[in-house]
């Protein structure tokens, strides 16, 4: 797919999907609740698909039975049976740490398996917590395909590594208040990606559950607690936005996404800080609930902690390949082992197009000039967020070409319609 520059400048008010973040922790909650659950806006996407087969494989019936914008969540009450056959969560490693956790519940043996990237992916420190809490769990050196022999969660005392993923903790947290007695669950190391145990415990709250936190690495959650059944809307996804704020910080346009979530402490939301230190323009309207970014004619070069807003690398990374000077993006070491290597492999295809990067430890440097890039044809990697982010380049390059873009699917299938709706170019092969 050709990526070719808008013609006039962008101007624009988008209704985007719901947010992925929320509904991966919704719907098992609401399928652990006491009760009917009535969810609105959920997104329709590979990832989110994926999360309901499994909640279905395990017990939970849903009305209607298929993904749909408005699903009635039938709750469980924590009671579910072990399927038959291997959980395929596809490429989702968070379904993957929060299905295992999930099949502690169930009655008999659950596989967890997804696609080969998938299965090269941590969990072996999720799988060392839950048998901490008394499950009978069993990886694969680490990674999946993982047995989890369930039906009962003691509780007790447990710790978990926070340095690899947020995930682990928060699959934790979400299975906590089914437990026989309290669990408490000790961090070990730095939390990556913190604003994401933020928005768990939030949404726990939302749904009646309490988590009490000592500093930054103590968690406990009294047991047995009850879910409470509620109707309750997705809000717009923060990333999916990110990417439209970020088109207008390239093209200098002006770019509105409406029904965002502005209390969220959702860390994506952090991108427009990184814009508005880049030189643009952000206007927030609390009673409408939308947010307008509008670019500059001279993007300006950044140092920033990426450590609360990981799924913003490859955007804000993109951005700085327009400015003059570098920026440094630290706090992503983690990122290596996402859908794809976000580090090296965002590198790579950066220096397709012209850009000077280096790759460190725990950062990587972006040595914007907008006057070296040239056209190219990148690879995705079959990651769905490299995809969104590099075709952000055709917005001022001429001679974008994408080669793997159908991987969107997994979160925001129709992200390059949307693109197209706002006057963005695309040719396909």
């Amino acid at each position: 797919m050709e990526i070719l520059p808008p013609t006039s400048p962008l101007d624009c008010t988008l209704s985007l999907p719901g947010s992925k973040y929320v509904a991966n922790r919704v719907l098992p909650i609401a399928a652990l609740a006491g009760g009917d659950s009535r969810l609105l806006g959920l997104p329709d996407n590979d990832d989110i698909t994926h999360t309901l087969a499994a909640l279905q494989a395990l017990g939970v019936r849903t009305t209607p039975g298929n993904l749909a914008p408005e699903l009635v969540v039938h709750g469980t009450g924590g009671r579910l049976t072990a399927p038959s056959h291997p959980i395929d969560v596809g490429a989702s490693g968070t379904l993957m740490r929060f299905v295992t956790a999930l099949c502690s519940l169930a009655e008999g043996s659950s596989v967890i398996t997804g696609c080969e990237r998938l299965r090269q992916r941590p969990v072996g420190s999720l799988c060392a917590a839950l048998r901490g809490l008394g499950v009978e769990v069993e990886d694969s050196a680490g990674t999946p395909p993982v047995t989890v022999r369930g039906g009962k969660l003691p509780g007790g005392s447990t710790g978990v590594e926070g340095e690899v993923s947020s995930q682990f903790l928060s699959a934790l947290l979400l299975i906590s208040p089914l437990a026989q007695s309290s669990c408490a669950i000790e961090l070990y190391g730095a939390l990556r990606s913190a604003s994401y145990v933020d928005l768990t415990v939030a949404t726990m709250a939302e749904f009646g559950v309490t988590v009490e936190r000592s500093g930054q690495s103590h968690f406990l959650v009294a047991a047995p607690q009850v879910y409470t059944p509620r109707t309750y809307r997705i809000p717009t996804d923060w990333s999916s936005a990110g990417y439209f704020f970020a088109a207008a910080a390239i093209s200098g346009g002006t770019v509105t996404v409406t029904e965002l979530d502005l209390a969220s402490t959702h860390g994506e939301r952090g991108l427009l800080g990184v814009l508005a230190s880049m030189g643009c323009a952000l206007t927030q309207d609390n009673c409408r609930q939308r947010v307008t970014v509008t670019g500059t004619s001279q993007l300006q070069p950044v140092r920033v902690s990426m450590t609360d807003m990981p799924d913003s690398l490859q955007t804000a990374a993109v951005v700085a390949s327009f400015a003059r000077g570098p920026s440094r993006f630290c706090g992503v070491a983690h990122l290596r082992h996402k859908e794809s290597d976000r580090l090296g492999d965002t590198a790579t295809e950066l220096r397709r197009l012209g850009v000077e990067v280096e790759v460190e430890d725990d950062a990587l440097v972006v040595h914007g000039n907008p006057d070296r890039l040239h056209g190219a044809t990148l690879e995705t990697h079959g990651d769905h967020r490299m995809a969104m982010s590099l075709a952000l380049f055709g917005l001022r390059v001429p001679g974008l070409c994408l080669s793997g873009e159908d991987c969107v699917a997994k979160s925001f299938p129709s992200y390059f319609e949307t693109l197209a709706s706002i006057g963005v170019g695309l040719r396909h092969a």
